[in-house]
């Protein structure tokens, strides 16, 4: 429990042994006799991860009663985000139908269509974060989302701009309730409170 409190606050690379004991209320050399390093002990944490699964699900198909609507509950990243779209049409020009909870389709490119890291700022809020806050990201895709203004219309989520100070501003991703998807690989670790944002949308607590 105190290591997934310190979790919350710090990322994986800046959390010590240290930080772990004082939150547990105990000295460091006893984490160090149980699980060796702080490898040990971040694995030991994430096991019982995977358990929890099954519960999150059940309480989305709970709420929503169908699995088409359970899907809404979703944060979806580059790939992802392109199976949510209307469709994807490959390098020949054929259009292969997607999920449609997203409006526009997906184009496969010939060459690299983005690389590298972004600076994005929410629209709106979102899964991740409140609306005007700004996240870390990166992008490596080989295909672009065509869709007009007016069919993704005010659910745009990110505005969206590289790390040069010449890098010109773009927008893009999706955002809709408790969808949020887009291009963008964001890093959980970057900032408190995004993982347990994250969790508390999709799994409301009970009130």
């Amino acid at each position: 429990m105190a290591t997934t409190h310190m979790m919350q606050r710090r990322s994986p690379v800046d959390l010590t042994l240290a930080d772990v004991a004082k939150e547990a209320g105990v000295v460091p050399a006893t984490l160090i006799q149980r699980f060796g390093t702080k490898r040990g002990l971040l694995l030991a944490a994430c096991r019982p991860a995977p358990g929890g699964v099954p519960v999150q699900f059940g309480a989305a198909r709970a709420k929503y009663g169908s699995p088409l609507k359970t899907l809404i509950e979703l944060y979806a990243e580059c790939g992802g985000f392109m199976v949510l779209t209307q469709g994807l049409i490959d390098r020949e020009g054929r259009r292969w139908p997607m999920a449609g909870l997203i409006p526009g389709v997906t184009r496969m490119t010939d060459k690299l269509a983005a690389l590298g890291y972004r600076h994005a700022a929410a629209l709106h809020p979102n899964l991740l974060t409140d609306g005007g806050d700004e996240l870390r990201g990166h992008e490596f895709r080989y295909s672009t989302w065509d869709c007009d203004e007016e069919g993704a219309g005010a659910d745009i989520a990110w505005q969206v701009r590289g790390t040069r100070t010449e890098a010109p501003i773009d927008s893009g991703g999706f955002v809709s309730g408790n969808l949020l998807a887009s291009y963008l690989h964001i890093h959980f670790g970057q900032c408190t409170g995004i993982a347990s944002r994250f969790v508390e949308k999709l799994v409301p607590r009970n009130q």
